[in-house]
């Protein structure tokens, strides 16, 4: 009984851990990736968000200064500017988020090529054992653990984006108003 304590108790020699890396069995944290990313979020978004609300009110305002008849060479060279600057809005919080979840990764356990790993298992296709993985405990504390993740980044970032959305408003309207006023204006574009 003794010796099974002290067996479990000793550490991997050289020889298991390369066996272990080779088969895709690297210890990394799960958690690392998250937390990296959204500590360099909550630094680098906000002045992005400034940015964003800039480029957001350029082309409200260009909106409101299409007539009210437009002809289609002007919606075609809107729409085409507009769709350019949503991509870039998006792709930029993407692509920080892309690499900063890499680079975690890969700071724990370097660069890993296991194909055994991606070899299919006959045995791992259970039903029962599927179902078994997830509705377990385990299961229900991740979810648990995401959802208290998810509700805490929301009560600190809906207030941070409800007061930055006063910057959106078109000029002499609320920010109600100006919403209105724009799918009006979009109504009035896709008519053309």
């Amino acid at each position: 009984m003794s010796n099974d304590k002290q067996s479990k108790t000793e550490k991997p020699t050289a020889q298991r851990l390369k066996k272990a890396r080779e088969e895709g069995q690297v210890a990394r944290s799960a958690e690392l990736g998250s937390w990296v990313t959204l500590a360099a979020a909550s630094v680098l978004i906000p002045p992005y968000i400034g940015w964003v609300l800039r480029r957001l009110a350029e082309h409200f305002a260009m909106l409101s200064s299409l007539p009210t008849s437009p002809n289609v060479s002007d919606v075609s060279a809107l729409g085409k500017e507009v769709m350019i600057s949503i991509a870039l809005l998006i792709a930029v919080p993407l692509g920080l988020n892309l690499v900063l979840s890499v680079g975690a990764s890969l700071a724990q356990t370097g660069i890993v090529s296991a194909p055994k790993a991606l070899k299919p298992k006959m045995s791992r296709l259970s039903w029962k054992q599927g179902f078994k993985k997830v509705f377990s405990k385990k299961s229900a504390w991740e979810t648990g653990k995401q959802t208290f993740r998810l509700v805490t980044v929301a009560a600190v970032a809906i207030p941070i984006v409800v007061s930055s959305s006063k910057g959106l408003t078109v000029p002499g309207l609320s920010l109600t108003e100006g919403f209105e006023f724009i799918v009006r204006r979009l109504t009035l574009l896709l008519q053309v």
